[in-house]
């Protein structure tokens, strides 16, 4: 072994040594360095680790000898040598090593192509030689010594593949021992922060073994049962358990163990708890099982009831006074607007209030005494659904949603709540909530809603059909139409209906951009790309990668930017300000405008072939005005959300709908939706007349100085009913859709049928 061999063996085997130590990895790379030049007889070195950023990698020193050349260059040195210097410029020797994971051996760098430029002042580099060292099949760094006299030959890479494997096992060393102090990290913190949460938990937290030995309690649990932590570690859990359970409270654990039958582990249990004096409490106990190295370890969670149980006594005692007033009782159920039945424990009826009575259709027909079963005209799925409902103890009885047909041709639709009788453990109250309008609305809007818009008219669903199909491709999409028609609700039903549903949609309003900064907020930026870009930015292509981009306004883009957009729809990629390399972006562009595009490509204003790139499907939204008979579905549904933030319910009469049909409309839905709010905040009433309508719609508004009733139009009690009696001839006599033709209700449609004498099933046309 030759003298050169012997040293290198030394230095390799006294890193290994150092590393077994557990010896600072700095101290060994400095001594691997120190021994590298004197082997290799170079005056310059450093030995590196490389790292990634952003899927980029650059070159972190982890020895390095001290190349300054000038006090700057010195006091740089000495203040990042210790930690590590970076160096990210790949277009150097050492980058070449990096990026190809090959050997770069230079021995006149000033005229090597693959060297970069070096700094003014740098000592002369004669001779380069750069290899890499990896680790479990991974390059994780180099090593780069320079100015060896006479330079470096294949014969010195040959030689130095001991090291290079040496320094890739010390690296890999290095980071194993960093993953490892921060796993242990976490899990401290972990460990901390569960302790925390026992510790300030309000319920008890006991964990036992399968034997019933308590093995940790937390505070809560010392403060509920009123022994320390120190008497009840290591003991037997059935100390906390009363008779008649505590003497077989250790049966009950070893059945479970035996057969797996659980009475209650996974379920909230009301059990008794025994205090250190003796005394017992009701608590709600949940416990849970979970295997721990090889055995298994159950958690009880335990909560402290007395204070509900006792309120649930006095609810119950007051209850008891209240039911002695029986009369006072059912002059207040009376009074409430929701139906109550009262069943004995045979299931018969013994009260019916008399909202009930209306639900049913039962007038002053005598029902009490019957079974619920034989006056409910409920189908045979409604029957049974609340036959079980009823047979369920407390707590697991759903509310249903029941509806029968009356009589009178009614359907009514309720929510129906089961409790029991406080009076009678096996009697029951059912409690009926009116949702007949609801219903019919929400059946109303699922039958014209297509995603966020609504319509019934052909010219809607003509469009909904469109929608359908252009959803159904990856084409550029041109949405036109007047403002207020509704545009984005477009390109948001044509997003939700595609193959893009999962991903983003981003809104864009091409005349809200900031025309000096537009690219960048179309294709984003690099960092330094202009003045006060300090940090890498997307735009809003890259923004909605996978999903859809919508560009509102079109037509106001900026001649400027109509070329890039094109570009940009065309390749299917985008280049941010400041960088050199396209981006592939997976978007779906869909477009909007409330202009004549063709005309503004015939005065130049709008790029011919963009023109014809976004025209690809095109689709045109109606105005409110061509479609006159979709006003009341969507007036219906405006005030119905209106309702709800006012908490009222507001109608609108037959004259007032007449009027909104007749409007122009000129700021289309958008104005619908305003008049609805502007109802709903000055209306006052609960139905809207011609008087209640914004001044520029017909009405007098709230100066009272509108425009007055015209005398042509059927505002009388007499042609109000032969409205009604049209509607249901037009509708074959299907009264939802009579109602709804009609703009109202159908609770609102019935009174009107009772008030002016109209029979239910009435279907031909009648004269006044």
């Amino acid at each position: 072994m030759s003298g050169s061999e012997l040293d290198l063996l030394k230095a390799i085997t006294q890193a290994q040594a150092e590393t077994l130590k557990d010896i600072e990895s700095t101290q060994i790379f400095d001594g691997l360095l120190s021994a590298l030049l004197a082997l290799t007889d170079s005056e310059y070195g450093f030995i590196g680790e490389i790292v990634h950023d952003d899927g980029q990698p650059f070159l972190r020193t982890v020895a390095i000898s001290n190349i300054a050349w000038n006090e700057e260059t010195r006091r740089f040195y000495a203040d990042n040598a210790p930690a590590g210097m970076e160096f990210r410029n790949m277009d150097t020797l050492f980058g070449r090593v990096i990026t190809t994971g090959e050997p770069v051996l230079a021995n006149d760098p000033a005229g090597d192509r693959r060297a970069g430029g070096i700094p003014s002042g740098h000592p002369a580099l004669r001779c380069f030689l750069g290899l890499p060292f990896s680790s479990a099949g991974e390059m994780v760094g180099m090593v780069g010594i320079a100015n060896r006299p006479g330079g470096y030959d294949e014969a010195g890479i040959d030689f130095l593949a001991p090291f290079l494997a040496t320094c890739g096992n010390i690296v890999y060393a290095r980071r194993a021992r960093i993953e490892l102090r921060e796993t242990l990290q976490r899990l401290r913190a972990q460990d901390a922060r569960q302790q925390a949460l026992l510790r300030s938990a309000v319920d008890a937290i006991i964990t036992i073994d399968q034997d019933g030995v308590i093995e940790t309690a937390n505070p809560a649990t010392e403060l509920l049962f009123q022994y320390p932590e120190r008497d009840l570690v290591g003991k037997n859990v059935n100390i906390l358990v009363p008779e008649p359970w505590h003497a077989d409270h250790d049966k009950y654990i070893r059945r479970y163990l035996r057969t797996g039958e659980a009475r209650i582990i996974g379920r909230n249990r009301e059990v008794k708890g025994r205090r250190r004096d003796g005394s017992t409490f009701d608590m709600e106990l949940s416990v849970s099982e979970a295997l721990l190295a090889g055995r298994r370890v159950f958690t009880g969670v335990v909560r402290d009831i007395s204070d509900r149980k006792a309120a649930e006594s006095t609810a119950k005692r007051a209850y008891e006074q209240l039911s002695r007033s029986r009369d006072h009782l059912l002059t207040v159920l009376n009074q409430l607007s929701v139906g109550t039945l009262i069943l004995d424990r045979e299931q018969r009826i013994s009260y019916l209030s008399d909202i009930g009575r209306e639900m049913l259709g039962f007038g002053d027909h005598e029902v009490v005494g019957r079974r619920w079963s034989d006056i409910m005209p409920l189908s045979d799925v409604s029957a049974r659904r609340l036959k079980n409902c009823i047979s369920l103890p407390p707590g697991s009885r759903p509310r249903l949603e029941l509806n029968w047909l009356t009589d009178d041709g009614r359907e009514v639709w309720v929510d129906c709540d089961v409790q029991d009788d406080p009076r009678d453990e096996k009697g029951r109250i059912l409690y009926l909530y009116d949702r007949s309008e609801v219903h019919d609305l929400r059946d109303t809007l699922g039958k014209v809603r297509y995603g966020q818009m609504l319509g019934e008219s052909r010219a809607m669903l003509q469009l909904f059909q469109s929608i359908e199909k252009i959803a159904g491709g990856d084409w550029t999409v041109l949405i036109e139409g007047e403002t207020g028609v509704g545009k984005e609700l477009v390109a948001h039903s044509i997003h939700a209906s595609s193959e893009r549903k999962a991903g983003p949609f981003v809104t864009v309003n091409s005349a809200g951009l900031n025309e000096s900064l537009l690219a960048s907020q179309l294709f984003g930026h690099r960092r330094g790309a202009f003045t006060g870009a300090v940090a890498d930015q997307k735009g809003f292509f890259e923004a909605a990668a996978g999903g859809t981009l919508f560009l509102d306004e079109i037509g106001d883009l900026p001649m400027s930017m109509q070329t890039s957009l094109l570009r940009a729809l065309e390749q299917k990629e985008v280049m941010r300000l400041g960088d050199s390399t396209p981006r592939r972006v997976d978007v779906r562009v869909v477009a909007a405008t409330n202009r004549a595009l063709d005309e503004q490509v015939r005065a130049g204003d709008f790029r011919e072939d963009l023109f014809y790139r976004l025209n690809v499907a095109r689709l045109r939204v109606p105005p409110l005005r061509e479609r006159a008979e979709d006003i009341p579905v969507l007036i219906a549904s405006f005030l119905a959300q209106s309702d709800a933030m006012q908490g009222r319910r507001l109608e609108v009469s037959v004259p007032a709908m007449d009027r909104l049909r007749a409007h122009r409309w000129p700021g289309n839905v958008r104005e619908l939706k305003n008049t609805a709010e502007y109802l709903a905040i000055h209306c006052p009433g609960p139905v809207v007349q011609v008087e209640d309508l914004p001044p520029e719609i017909g009405g007098r508004g709230r100066s009272g100085d509108g425009p007055p009733e015209d005398p042509g139009r059927p505002t009388t009690r007499v042609s109000e009913r032969q409205r009604i009696l049209d509607a249901l001839a037009a509708s074959s006599g299907n009264r939802t859709a009579a109602a709804r033709r009609l703009g109202l209700s159908r609770a609102t449609f019935y009174r009107r049928l009772k008030e002016y004498g109209i029979p239910a099933r009435t279907v031909s046309k009648s004269s006044h």
